[in-house]
């Protein structure tokens, strides 16, 4: 079956229509699950090797680069603590970061800033290398669970939002159903959570959900289906998704937000608290970490290299031929210990 659809899928891309085959626009997605590959160019399309690989891609040279300064902020600096201290303990790797960052979903690529990318794909690599369990980095994304319901209630399916993900998700709610009303017509029971699951260790204990039988009519589908049309579709929904449909008592009125805090944010906090529960670090090295990164840029390195150079001709040809042996003859440290690959 998977080779099937794979298949179909394939066959679509290879017989796409000329305009957009020769397009330099968005990678598109080649239908099996797979991440988005370029199409006009082969492996020269820009996009071809992921979201991240944006040269060339001309929906990008009309963008203005915003250049306005900003607040290095703590949470910051303590990601990119965090960062060099698993480095330094050999946790993980730079490339490793790299790849883990490449691999965002589109949309978090996308809407995750520079220090929110390092803490989604950190979380990622402390999970795969078993520093921490899954269940440690709750996808912060729902209200809390709401109330059980009952045959013949009326339910609105929640919407999702992938941005407000840290890692792409397992769903299991078919995106038709998002934001569509329907009545309970069966309480299933309570199973332990697939969303979950997917993203557990064989034995790990999973949080159990309800599950519904929801039924819908066709028309609050597929918006194109005739409103008379007597056709409904039984959709079976885990408790989570499922929100009460408002009554005519309800009014719309602003909820006021969590603060300043991100997803991604919220992610950095538990990935740190995480990691200092499991004793990978203690927040005093993180301390120290930060201070140490702090501290670069404060010894006027530059200006000490410029007029060293200025007056020491030889000097000046070595720092033009070797800039690290140069600095290392001042007693600067050039190089970057978190990456030894460009």
């Amino acid at each position: 079956m998977i080779a099937h659809y794979c298949g179909r899928a394939l066959r679509r891309l290879t017989t796409l229509p000329r305009h957009f085959a020769s397009s330099t626009s968005l990678p598109v997605d080649d239908g099996c699950g797979q991440w988005p590959v370029g199409v006009g160019r082969g492996s020269k399309s820009p996009g071809y090797s992921g979201v991240h690989d944006v040269g060339g891609i001309e929906s990008l040279l009309a963008v203005r680069l915003d250049t306005r300064e900003r607040p290095y902020d703590y949470w910051e600096r303590t990601t990119h603590a965090l960062l060099v201290t698993l480095i330094g303990k050999r946790h993980l790797t730079v490339d490793q970061l790299r790849r883990a960052v490449e691999q965002l979903h589109p949309e978090h690529y996308a809407a995750f800033g520079y220090y929110e990318k390092w803490a989604a794909a950190m979380a990622q690599l402390a999970v795969e290398s078993g520093l921490i369990q899954s269940g440690a980095l709750a996808d912060p994304v729902r209200d809390p669970p709401p109330a059980k319901f009952h045959v013949g209630d009326t339910v609105v399916v929640r919407e999702e939002v992938l941005a407000s993900r840290w890692r792409k998700p397992h769903l299991r709610v078919p995106g038709y159903a998002f934001g569509a009303s329907g009545v309970v017509e069966r309480v299933c029971g309570a199973f332990s959570d697939p969303e979950t699951l997917a993203f557990s260790r064989p034995g790990e204990d999973v949080p159990k959900q309800n599950l519904y039988r929801v039924r819908f009519e066709s028309a609050a589908l597929w918006p194109e289906a005739a409103a008379s049309s007597t056709d409904t579709v039984d959709v079976e929904v885990y408790e989570s998704w499922l929100a009460a449909a408002p009554t005519a008592h309800d009014h719309d009125h602003e909820h006021e937000d969590e603060g300043p805090y991100t997803p991604a944010r919220r992610l950095a906090d538990q990935l740190l608290d995480a990691l200092v529960m499991e004793g990978v670090v203690s927040r005093e090295e993180l301390r120290q970490a930060v201070e140490r990164l702090d501290a670069i840029g404060t010894q006027q390195e530059g200006p000490r290299l410029v007029a060293r150079a200025w007056v020491d001709p030889d000097f000046r040809n070595l720092l033009l031929r070797d800039a690290t042996a140069a600095a290392g003859e001042l007693g600067i440290a050039a190089g970057n210990s978190t990456a030894p690959t460009v």
